[in-house]
């Protein structure tokens, strides 16, 4: 499988055109929070490339998540969120159909406080006819962006998330399976100014609220001429 190259352009001071070239030489580990029931459970999960076979994964995923979350929770009003989200886990969700071997999941976990509920969209995709999710990273308060990255013509994925200044790319290779292998993470601290424009023209920009900063600007793009 082709790699991406990432190509770094810092401004130093106001100089120009001055870089270096980062090749991936590994993969990065999956990051699978315990908290997620295992993709190969059988009681959870079934075969299926239909809707219906999606909604059924999705719903019985994510209430074996929120069970465990809540075993292991001391707090009362922690619980009494939980119980509710478990007692109607089919509002929980909204469905965001991208194609027919991808969906974009809407749903509920905890953010930074056990007690605060926030929303984060999940990839789903059909795979050797088998609906699961795409959970391998370790972004908070996530959404994803589906593009070409490379020079192949199979749909690839970043997920993007972070707080504050603080960004996290969690950048994922797709093949002609609908499988997506997890390639690169990016973090950047600043302003985001991402331009997603076509196959091999995607550019990521971030100005540093630091101004002082030697690296005070980052554009990162993927050369496919380089792949």
């Amino acid at each position: 499988m082709n790699k991406i190259i990432l190509i770094f352009i810092f401004t130093f001071y106001c100089k120009e055109n001055e870089y270096e070239i980062l090749k991936i030489e590994h993969y990065p580990q999956y990051q699978n929070s315990s908290d997620y029931p295992d993709l190969k459970n059988t009681f959870i999960f079934q075969n299926g490339n239909s809707f219906e076979n999606l909604k059924f994964n999705v719903e019985n995923f994510y209430k074996s998540y929120w069970l465990k979350k809540r075993n292991l929770s001391i707090e009362k009003i922690t619980k009494i969120k939980i119980n509710q989200i478990i007692n109607n886990i089919q509002n929980d969700f909204e469905y965001k159909k991208f194609s027919d071997k991808l969906w974009i999941i809407y749903r509920s976990t905890t953010g930074f406080s056990k007690d605060n509920l926030v929303r984060v969209e999940d990839v789903w995709h059909l795979s050797e006819n088998f609906w699961k999710p795409i959970l391998n990273h370790s972004n908070n308060f996530y959404k994803p962006t589906f593009l070409y990255l490379n020079g192949d013509d199979f749909i690839d994925l970043i997920i993007q998330g972070g707080c504050c200044d603080y960004i996290k790319y969690s950048v994922y290779l797709g093949d002609e399976n609908n499988n997506f292998k997890y390639i690169q993470n990016i973090s950047l601290s600043g302003i985001e100014e991402s331009e997603f424009i076509s196959k091999c023209n995607h550019k990521i920009k971030v100005k540093s609220f630091d101004t002082l900063k030697i690296f005070a600007k980052q554009s990162i793009y993927f050369d496919c001429d380089r792949n």
